[in-house]
């Protein structure tokens, strides 16, 4: 410390300094201070009278007694009352030694005097004594009827206790009269204890909550000098264990253990002689169930042999019809019976997905316009809800809405209607989504109503069915609809017609499902975008053409985040802005005001500008002459609505990737190349880079305007040319442009005169330095090096 009380002199070079945190000592042989404070041994920091007597040592006065410092062993020796002081508070003073070495200091108002050679250290002990046992924290007497003692405690060698006595301690001494209270017991219970337990200067311990068993209680003390007890205190403890822990209580569970266990086994003798007998008739149903299964399966195959022997025949256009009719309502028969059989044994599984099901729902019911127009059927869809966000099955909700409303339409007459009604409903404050299929049909009678949700259940009479059906649409719907954790009921009335009401539990919470994109908020009309596509994006370009919003909003929520989105709703629109913008790829209805779907198609494909862009048609017309029709103008796809996502997306992969070949192919081919002739049929990409390569080499000497000049001569707009020679080779102008240059570049070096500036001036570039530059790039050596290896 900084803060100096008393400075004592001392020998040798040596003195003493009492600061406000202790006592330090000046030590001239290492010129450095050897500090000392209440925590390494001094008794207090007001250390007010220090004197050296005749061997060195350090004798210190301060407010808690005497203190001896050994200076070779540096060991503190404690003096106090106890050792005869009159008092321990040693006032501020210098002590003397005298010319016999005894030491004079004042303690209070009294003045003492001592040899430091007559303090000698007592080392002498005493033995020591247990005292008293408690139990419960009480003191047990000795000697009584009851008592566990049967003499005093220092005389037993075993003390026997209940397991309801698992709380004791022990009290106990050491006679020794030097300093006793400065003495130290140290205790260890075996085998609870491993090393030794510090109790201080207390004489009393105690155990809580000891397990039956044997213990051995130790305890040994320490003077104040550190001496040691002569002997250690040991007692053995012995806690028996309650009655139903005992070796006899063990010995019975054991036997009613192996009662029990024959007992059981005779019980699950029975229970297996019952269990096999149902076991076999549950194989027998299972087989039953295998044989079913397989013999449905089984019907795909020579049903896919009829559906493609029937495509095969030549005329017979109304035998073809009926059979490819039949066949697929056969074909959709059979996934129906798969789908029930899956029910049946809890292996059909939900597939939820979370978006917008009001334009699922409605893009579903375009899907059955076609069918209704056919027979003269107004199909309505009418919701209550613009928009809801919830979780669903896109494939089970599709399954259920094509029972109800093909049902609906089968069994309406002409010019009758349906309604389609859509809500959100709270019921017992829960949402519920309930949708109704209502039409104006023939009705079923009340007294079938409640079998017409039951397998294979037909109901009898010409006035209601006709025989028509198989029983399985409407069981397979109420099983869905259940398995969804919703509700089906029905209301007819002959001749009036059937109202089927499902209700389905609105869940938003994600928990790990697949999201969709929130749908899009529809507007008062539609609005294509006139924005140019912005060229510095990487993301694929995609031209949605679709008359119906509802279904080109369900196609832009499917892929708006793997692609940019542009939109047209008749095909004279979609044939102007595919021209406009160069898509990379395109999907289009066949069905479409102004310009159909074949016209559209046809016309991009004999256009030089969009020869190149894969064209997906999507239609509700499922003919396989239709399908035939869209390829023979072009098409690269054709998907029947409603189409599955999953092959939508495969789909429009695979056309990509034939896009970046064909990219691939263009890109590698030499420019030079162009300039040989066309083949003898080229193609529309063929025709473009020969006249886009004629065109640059007209322009090359322009350093200026070549870019500019090259649209107009090719009567294309800046993002026009770029979209089109970046989708067939995979370069931007500027890159085509110089590697024009540079190829002629390089015919000019090997046959002309000319020199490199020369060169590089009349190909069109500005710098011969930066033309040399690029030059390197192009054919990996410099202009210099490639004329010397190609002489003219």
């Amino acid at each position: 410390s900084d803060v100096v009380f008393l400075i004592f002199p001392g020998s040798n070079g040596r003195f003493y300094v009492w600061t406000s945190n202790g006592l330090s000592i000046y030590n001239p042989d290492t010129d450095d201070f050897d500090n000392y404070y209440d925590g390494n041994g001094l008794l207090h920091p007001a250390t007010w009278a220090v004197i050296e007597d005749a061997h060195g040592d350090v004798w210190m006065g301060s407010k808690k007694g005497l203190q001896k410092l050994d200076r070779q062993t540096k060991e503190f020796t404690n003096f106090s009352v106890l050792d005869g002081l009159p008092s321990n508070d040693f006032g501020r003073q210098r002590p003397m030694l005298d010319t016999k070495g005894f030491i004079h200091m004042m303690v209070g108002e009294n003045m003492i005097r001592f040899h430091p050679d007559s303090m000698i250290e007592r080392n002498n002990t005493a033995p020591l004594y247990l005292l008293d046992l408690f139990i419960a924290r009480k003191v047990i007497s000795p000697f009584g009827a009851d008592s566990i003692l049967q003499k005093q405690l220092r005389f037993t060698s075993q003390i026997n206790l209940t397991h309801d006595q698992s709380d004791i301690g022990f009290s106990f001494v050491m006679p020794f009269f030097y300093k006793p209270d400065a003495i130290q017991y140290y205790y260890k219970l075996e085998p609870y204890h491993k090393d030794w337990q510090e109790n201080g200067t207390a004489n009393e311990v105690h155990f809580t909550h000891l397990q039956p068993g044997k213990y051995r209680f130790k305890v040994k003390a320490k003077t104040d000098n550190g001496i040691w007890s002569s002997h250690e205190a040991i007692i053995d403890i012995h806690i028996s264990p309650p009655w139903w822990k005992s070796l006899w209580a063990y010995l019975f569970y054991v036997i009613c253990f192996f009662s029990l266990l024959y007992r059981l086994w005779r019980v699950e003798l029975r229970r297996r002689l019952a269990k096999a007998e149902t076991i076999r008739v549950k194989e027998l149903d299972a087989l039953k169930s295998r044989l079913y299964t397989n013999i449905t399966h089984e019907f795909r195959t020579p049903l896919t042999v009829i559906m493609g022997t029937a495509e095969n025949l030549q005329g017979h256009e109304t035998e073809k019809r009926l059979i490819r009719r039949n066949s697929k309502n056969l074909l959709r028969l059979i996934n129906q019976l798969l789908d029930l059989s899956k029910l049946e044994h809890g292996s059909l599984k939900l597939n939820l997905v979370q978006g917008d099901i009001i334009n699922f729902l409605r893009y579903l019911t375009e899907s059955f316009y076609s069918m209704a127009q056919e027979k003269n059927i107004v199909l309505t869809f009418y919701s209550e809800r613009h928009e809801l966000v919830m979780e669903y099955d896109e494939q089970k909700i599709q399954h259920i809405l094509y029972n109800l409303i093909s049902n609906a339409i089968k069994f309406t007459p002409v010019g009758g209607k349906i309604i389609f009604h859509v809500q959100e409903v709270v019921l017992k404050d829960e949402r519920w989504l309930h949708f109704k299929v209502q039409d104006t049909g023939i009705g079923v009678a009340e007294n079938h109503l409640s079998h017409i949700f039951d397998m294979f259940y037909q109901v009898d009479g010409s006035s209601t069915r006709k025989g028509e059906g198989s029983g399985i649409g409407l069981s397979l719907t109420k099983e869905l609809v259940l398995l969804m954790g919703g509700r089906i009921t029905v209301e007819s009335t002959i001749d009036k017609g059937s109202s089927f009401d499902v209700f389905l539990p609105i869940h938003q919470a994600m928990s790990g499902l697949e999201a969709h994109v929130p749908f899009q908020k529809e507007t008062d009309a539609p609005i294509a975008s006139t924005v140019e596509p912005d060229t510095s994006n990487n993301t694929p370009s995609l031209l949605i053409i679709e008359d119906n919003k509802d279904v080109g909003d369900y196609i832009e929520t499917l892929l708006k985040n793997e692609y940019q989105i542009a939109r047209a709703y008749n095909g004279k629109e979609g044939i102007d802005r595919a021209l406009q913008d160069i898509p990379d790829i395109i999907i289009s209805d066949v069905m479409m005001p102004e310009k159909d779907g074949f016209e559209v198609c046809a016309t991009l494909k004999e256009n030089m500008l969009t020869s190149h862009i894969p064209i997906i048609l999507l239609t509700a017309k499922a003919e396989q002459k239709d399908k035939v029709e869209g390829l023979k103008h072009g098409a690269d796809a054709y998907l029947m609505k409603p189409f599955d996502k999953e092959e939508l997306f495969v789909r429009l992969t695979a056309l990509l990737k034939l896009r970046k070949d064909l990219m691939a192919y263009y890109g590698g081919k030499p420019i030079h190349q162009f300039n040989s002739g066309l083949s003898a049929s080229p193609s529309l990409e063929d025709v473009f880079l020969a006249h886009l390569y004629n065109n640059t080499l007209d322009l090359i000497g322009d350093s200026e305007n070549a870019l500019d000049l090259l649209g107009a001569k090719m009567a294309l707009s800046p993002t026009q040319l770029y979209r089109k020679l970046k989708a067939v080779t995979g370069k931007t102008p500027t890159l085509y442009i110089r590697s024009v240059r540079i190829q002629k570049a390089s015919e000019l070096l090997k046959n002309s005169d000319l020199n490199i500036s020369e060169i590089a001036y009349a190909v069109g570039f500005n710098d011969p330095a930066y033309f040399s530059r690029v030059f390197t790039e192009e054919f990996g050596m410099s202009p210099s090096d490639f004329s010397r290896s190609n002489p003219s």
